[in-house]
């Protein structure tokens, strides 16, 4: 079988599977199973060139899987964030490519030497990302899940970070009252209950519901670390955190309330993802 050949039939089980952009999802698949490039694939398509079987055989079982509707991600154990390869299971969430942009207002603020807290770090993206791209910096980041952790400090193994502090906390219970950041990051749970019965099989069945859903309209715990974050920052702090864009003006108006500058930042895609405050 030549490599456009098993192109063709992984497009057509994804297809039959009703994955969604089931050819996208088919080239990918193929290309992060047998890893390597998107160019380098191209090129096989275009020759006669034929698949090894034992290639052959690992990316049909994994279509098999994927047809199954088990995300990519937790069929090769690998998410990509943005310079990041981390690993992924059940027990955290896969990071979205949106996230990227909180991360990138995080690294804005952030003084030399400066400090991140980071709320809910799950696979440890945003935290492994912040250390990573900026080795002066200190950071602390928390969860409630000791799975979601115990991945979040291999991740960071993995990625040769060495700058970051992890704390099984119930939200911030495990900060110290007198500890100070410069930063805090979150993407926390905002999905209300009934947005989770809508949500993708994908999403429904092999993430973890603690790390998606939350009581109050979904804001429950982001309206905890609202209340928090005058205690956690320092003078001039920085906070930025995701949700979904329905409760971006609901939470602006909550921080300005508690005293602080705040604003609305877009996604990609144009749509409110985030809010973000400061300490006067």
């Amino acid at each position: 079988m030549t490599y456009r050949q098993l192109s063709l039939q992984v497009t057509s089980m994804l297809e039959a599977a009703e994955i969604e952009n089931f050819e996208v999802e088919a080239e990918n698949l193929i290309l992060d199973v047998l890893d390597i490039s998107r160019t380098d694939f191209s090129i096989k398509k275009l020759s006669s060139e034929e698949v090894a079987k034992e290639e052959f055989d690992r990316v049909i079982k994994a279509a098999e899987k994927r047809a199954q509707h088990i995300p990519l991600q937790h069929i090769t154990s690998r998410a990509y964030f943005r310079n990041l390869v981390l690993r992924v299971n059940p027990d955290v969430l896969i990071p979205r490519f949106e996230t990227e942009i909180l991360v990138d207002e995080a690294l804005k603020n952030l003084p030399v030497n400066g400090r991140l807290l980071d709320v809910g770090t799950g696979s440890g993206a945003i935290a492994i990302s912040c250390a990573s791209e900026r080795r002066d910096i200190s950071v602390t980041a928390v969860d409630i899940s000791r799975p979601a952790l115990e991945t979040a400090e291999k991740n960071a193994e993995l990625c040769n970070v060495d700058n970051i502090t992890f704390k099984l906390s119930d939200l911030v219970s495990a900060v110290g009252e007198n500890e100070k950041f410069d930063v805090v990051t979150a993407n926390l749970p905002y999905v209300t209950n009934e947005e989770y019965e809508t949500l993708q099989r994908e999403v429904k069945e092999h993430e973890p519901r603690l790390a998606l859903t939350a009581e109050e309209d979904g804001l429950q715990l982001i309206n905890r670390l609202c209340d928090e974050l005058n205690r956690l920052l320092a003078q001039q702090g920085y906070a930025i955190l995701e949700m979904s864009p329905h409760q971006t003006q609901e939470v602006k108006n909550r921080l300005e309330k508690l005293g602080f500058s705040a604003g609305i930042i877009n996604d990609y895609t144009g749509r409110a993802r985030f809010v973000w405050a400061k300490k006067a």
